[in-house]
């Protein structure tokens, strides 16, 4: 038996009490990290989320981990953290966790960090880092597991020194800059369990066979990076792979059947490449609940393996060159979510399960050979979002079960061979937003109510009938021309809040007036031509961007149409009008041309136009010099014609009378020279002196087709403000009698529009 002294309590009770007492060293230890952390927020601004940092217990405040008493972690994710990343931040000695991801953190990556020695995780995802990856980012803590930096503007090459943080299992770099080479050194880090480079432009690469021994590697993202070449067998020895996106590059070859045999594999995508031959067929991933090998060139029948993987739910294979028929297996997985298999060559009928035993959403097959009618389950569960089946060989009708199908949004059935009336019930689904089935063989009415989601209706091309209803000014879009659709336009189509922006109701058999409240729908495309529209065409219509939309309504009239709205009551003013202008016009061009005639003075001051019809021996002179009486050889109402000798030879020369290019005018005043003295009169010019090297008639036209305003062509002399709409009325009349091919005189119906446009 032990003698314990009799003391014994005494010193067990002094040692208790020794430690008790608190340790200066620990005292100091916290001082300095609470001091260290009010730096932190005054350096960064004071952010408002970190507004708890003041003197209470610094591991209560946001963002603070702490672990016996001192500060392990830091997580400050969107806090609006704007300038860049102190050097003291590692004074905090214990710091293992460091997450400011979603900030605006500028400048290159932050060196500071090498001196984390206990760090384990680092993230810095979403901020503004730019700069490359410093070639000896090895520094960085030993312990290291985790570095984010995705989401940032790095640049340059991946550092092969990311291949000596032996403890590294999640490198994340995906959606950043990269320019230049990745480091297959990656492929030494064999802890790594997930690995994202995704969405990089590196330079073209191949996907590296040292990847292979990555043998922990669960996650491998690797969509839009520029790989070449074919999909190493390697992969497939990665047992432990759940999801592999090697998405949106330019692989070819064909797919290796090792990544079938994966059996822990969920996502699997390969998505927009340039893989070709046939889906391996021994399919054994039967924890897969997505896979995606669409826009490749993969061709062969669609696997029945498929149908084994019971927690499949996106099943996309769309734009490849797959045959044969959907195997019925595919119908029957319970997970099923999405179907998307289109633009391919398949053909057969739909398996009629789809929907039946899982929750589907979407069915996508359009632009395949399919034949049949639609799986009358598609809507079994009531969850079907959206259904695509146009450009096959489909028959039959909608089916019945859509009456009562109120998450369908969209139908896209066009161009195919469906038949029959629309379930009366389909129309007012509550979240119908699309429907487009033209070119098919539909029939019946439209309901007199569409469902109020309803924003897109393209029925053309089938046999719908009867009555368009008033409630196709909710919808943005409706396209209904070539059915038989009759009666008028519902007057409240462009009342206000009318939607409208595309209207077709082409080649129908609608009649009555077309409303004028249309005009005030914001349309960007409108077809109403081919029915039996009458009256006038709404005013604001009445103009060249509608030009071609009312063609084919023979009891239309508009300005743009061969009938013209003038009624028998208003056709005497029309007349009379521009009449008694059109006399007055010329009772004063008369005038005017009398007192110009007494003013003028001088020789003949004719112009001539010869025309060169070989080469010829003498000058311009010698023929002038000749055009005397007496070697006239005749004349006519166009011209005289004289003999004109030369030292070697004659030739006929003939004096044309031209008008435009003289000041004298004979007493019969033709339509061009009333034209040209009605020109004469505004602009101040005589006849020949339009300018250096034009008559007056061609400069006039030559100012207008340049697009100059007309009143700085008028005389200054006489240009006042209240004579300028008269003056620009006669200078008009004179361009259209001064035209390039005059005529003896203009229609009278080309005057009464003149005049009746202008007055």
């Amino acid at each position: 038996m032990i003698d314990i002294p009799s003391k014994f309590p005494f010193f067990v009770l002094f040692f208790l009490h020794l430690f008790s007492l608190p340790f200066p060293v620990n005292s100091q230890s916290i001082n300095q990290e609470e001091t260290i952390l009010l730096k932190l927020k005054q350096q960064w601004n004071n952010p408002p989320s970190i507004s708890s940092w003041n003197t209470s217990k610094y591991c209560n405040w946001t963002g603070v981990t702490c672990t016996d008493n001192s500060i392990t972690g830091l997580t400050l994710s969107n806090i609006n953290i704007t300038d860049k990343i102190p050097p003291f931040i590692c004074d905090l000695e214990n710091l293992t966790h460091i997450n400011l991801s979603f900030n605006y953190i500028p400048g290159e990556f932050p060196k500071a960090f090498y001196n984390c020695s206990k760090l384990q995780t680092l993230d810095l995802s979403q901020n503004y880092f730019v700069g490359p990856i410093p070639a000896d980012i090895s520094r960085l803590s030993t312990t290291l597991q985790s570095l984010n930096l995705q989401a940032n503007n790095f640049s340059g090459d991946i550092p092969a020194s990311l291949g000596n943080l032996p403890y590294l299992k999640q490198l994340f770099l995906t959606q950043n800059q990269f320019n230049a080479t990745f480091a297959r050194d990656i492929g030494n880090l064999s802890n790594l369990e997930e690995l994202g480079i995704a969405n990089n432009s590196f330079l073209p690469w191949e996907i590296p066979k040292e990847f292979s021994k990555l043998k922990k590697l669960r996650y491998l993202f690797m969509a839009n990076t520029n790989l070449i070449g074919e999909i190493p067998i390697e992969i497939g020895e990665l047992f432990d792979l759940e999801r592999l996106d090697l998405s949106r590059n330019t692989l070819t070859g064909e797919i290796p059947d090792s990544l079938f045999l994966l059996k822990n594999l969920t996502y699997f995508s390969l998505y927009e490449n340039e893989l070709s031959g046939e889906i391996p067929k021994n399919i054994e991933t039967m924890k897969l609940v997505e896979i995606d090998l669409s826009v490749n060139e993969l061709i062969g029948t669609i696997p029945e393996g498929f149908g084994k993987c019971q927690h499949l739910m996106y099943f996309q294979l769309f734009s490849n060159r797959l045959s044969g028929e959907i195997p019925a297996s595919i119908g029957q997985i319970p997970s099923l979510i999405g179907t998307r298999l289109f633009k391919n060559n398949l053909s057969g009928i739909l398996p009629p399960e789809f929907g039946l035993h899982s929750m589907l959403e979407e069915f996508e097959v359009n632009e395949n050979q399919f034949t049949g009618n639609l799986p009358e389950s598609l809507c079994a569960r009531g969850v079907l979002v959206g259904l695509v089946a146009f450009s096959n060989q489909l028959t039959g009708g909608l089916p019945k079960s859509f009456e009562n199908c109120s998450s369908l949004s969209a139908v896209q059935l066009y161009n195919s061979r469906f038949l029959g009336e629309v379930p009366v019930g389909f129309w007012s689904l509550k979240n119908l937003s699309v429907v487009i089935i033209s070119d098919n063989a539909f029939y019946g009415e439209l309901p007199k109510r569409l469902s109020m989601s309803l924003l897109q209706l393209e029925i053309s091309n089938n046999r719908f009938s009867g009555r368009i209803p008033s409630t196709i000014s909710s919808l943005l879009v409706f396209k209904a021309s070539n059915n038989l659709f009759a009666g008028e336009i519902p007057q409240v189509l462009g009342s206000e809040g009318g939607l409208l922006t595309v209207l077709d109701l082409s080649n129908n058999r609608l009649s009555g007036a077309i409303p004028p409240e249309i005009w005030g729908l914001n349309l960007a495309w409108l077809n109403l031509s081919s029915n039996k529209f009458t009256g006038r065409i709404p005013v604001g219509l009445d103009n060249s961007v509608y030009d071609k939309s009312f063609l084919n309504n023979k009891g239309l009239c508009g300005r743009n149409l061969r009938s013209n709205c003038i009624s028998k009551p208003q056709l005497l003013p029309m007349i009379l009008v521009p009449s008694g202008a059109i006399l007055l016009a010329v009772f004063l061009a008369l005038f005017a041309f009398k007192c110009h005639q007494r003013r003028m003075h001088g020789g003949d001051l004719s112009s001539y136009k010869l025309t060169y019809f070989q080469k010829v021996d003498f000058t311009i002179s010698n023929i002038l010099s000749n055009l005397t009486e007496n070697n006239l050889i005749g004349s006519g109402g166009s011209g005289k014609v004289y003999r004109v000798e030369t030292n070697r030879s004659s030739v006929a020369v003939k004096k044309i009378f031209k008008y435009a290019y003289t000041t004298r005018l004979t007493e019969k005043i033709d339509v061009y020279s009333f034209g040209v003295v009605l020109l004469e009169l505004v602009i101040g010019r005589e006849a020949k002196k339009g300018d250096e090297h034009t008559c007056l008639a061609e400069w006039a036209w030559r100012m207008f087709q340049e697009g100059n305003v007309i009143d700085s062509a008028l005389d200054e002399d006489v240009k006042k403000p209240c004579f300028l709409d008269e003056m620009r009325l006669v200078f008009r009349l004179g361009l259209m009698c001064t035209g390039t091919r005059p005529q003896v005189g203009l229609p009278w119906k080309l005057y009464c529009k003149f005049f009746s446009l202008a007055l």
